[in-house]
């Protein structure tokens, strides 16, 4: 069965937030029928039928409320002179930048810089690299995106 099957799918949600990942908005919110916080595309929201009043969950919200640092790094594999205008183009100091961002965009910021495989790609594709990668592994969702 295809997930298209299953639209329009009804359920209750509690927003507490709103986020644009690069590309799209997303609205943060409780999910009733999963008893999770989860991310729901706003443009994937065909209606709404009716609202009421609900406690304000938003500081439950762990992997919103975590904030994550990421090292990003130039690939190792560029020549001396590739690695410093990449250090230029991502205002780097020592070979290296700092982000930080909500756990719960942690995979969003990740697809947007390329970053969201294991395995590093080669030099060519991929400019950058994680550099504190396996300190952020725990965080990251398993294959089967929400």
């Amino acid at each position: 069965m295809s997930w298209f099957t299953r639209l329009p799918y009804l359920r209750t949600i509690t927003p507490h937030a709103l986020a644009h990942d690069g590309q799209r908005w997303h609205v943060r919110a409780y999910c009733h029928v999963h008893h999770e916080f989860r991310d729901f595309v706003i443009s994937r929201i065909l209606s709404i039928e009716g609202t009421k009043p609900d406690v304000a969950r938003g500081v439950d919200d762990r992997e919103w409320l975590h904030m994550v640092r990421l090292v990003l790094a130039p690939h190792p594999d560029l020549s001396e002179a590739q690695r410093r205008a990449i250090e230029l183009d991502f205002g780097m100091t020592n070979g290296k930048c700092e982000l930080q961002c909500r756990q719960a965009f942690l995979i969003y910021i990740l697809r947007q810089l390329r970053l969201e495989q294991k395995q590093e790609l080669p030099a060519e594709a991929q400019q950058i690299i994680l550099q504190n990668r396996a300190d952020l592994e725990h965080l990251l969702p398993s294959a089967e995106f929400r």
